[in-house]
């Protein structure tokens, strides 16, 4: 369980170090090379957070792998499959939201937050009279 909360606390902290980056990235009184700084810094992080994400994934399904194997060798109760059975998951309220991969949802988030330090990029080097109102 211990494992489990570490995992999820990487996109927590990610989303709050990015809204930092973004908020630097954005504000008026920052200077262009601050905002670039910024940006930059806010790809970086963009990746990084997909690639631990990822990692992290990747051990899960090894240890899932592991699991099912020792449950057919010594012939325990399955417990690490999740088809219950559409009994089960009627009972549990099964919604749109709840059958989202949240892997795959955070990837796609932290990879659209990339995008929007990379459009602040852009427009730092390329336009900075937009983000400076004028």
């Amino acid at each position: 369980m211990s494992k489990d909360a570490l995992v999820w606390q990487t996109p927590g902290l990610a989303t709050a170090a990015q809204a930092f980056l973004l908020t630097i990235g954005l504000a008026g009184d920052t200077s262009r090379l601050g905002r670039g700084i910024a940006a930059v810094l806010g790809v970086a992080l963009a990746y990084v957070t997909c690639q631990v994400m990822a990692r992290h994934r990747y051990f899960r399904r090894l240890d899932e792998w592991q699991l099912r194997r020792l449950e057919m060798q010594l012939e325990l109760l399955k417990i690490s499959y999740h088809g219950f059975g559409p009994e089960a998951e009627a009972f549990a309220g099964r919604t749109f939201l709840a059958t989202r991969n949240s892997y795959h949802t955070w990837q796609a988030g932290s990879g659209l937050i990339g995008l929007a330090h990379l459009l602040i990029l852009v427009l730092v080097f390329g336009w900075p009279q937009v983000l400076s109102g004028g």
